[in-house]
């Protein structure tokens, strides 16, 4: 019985849509900010995120504003000992 519903549930056509949700924000983000951002979410320091990525911390803090203004909010709190995440 329950196969049976089951292969009713899997048969259904899924609905079409002209352009996915969050396909323009998609677009505009860049994967090496995400990338970025990974490693900031883990030392919670743009400065030692900079160590990590052999970059400079200000340029981590540049990528970081960057997706957060292509997102259109906070991802840290900017803390005087690093960061937290918001």
């Amino acid at each position: 019985m329950v196969r049976a519903g089951m292969a009713k549930f899997t048969q259904r056509v899924a609905a079409k849509m002209e352009q996915p949700v969050g396909t323009r924000l998609l677009e505009r983000i860049s994967w090496d900010d995400l990338r970025v951002f990974v490693v900031v979410a883990r030392t919670l320091n743009f400065r030692k995120a900079g160590t990590a990525l052999s970059t400079s911390g200000s340029t981590i803090m540049r990528r970081m504003e960057r997706l957060e203004e292509t997102l259109g909010f906070r991802l840290f709190d900017r803390l005087p000992d690093g960061v937290g995440l918001t």
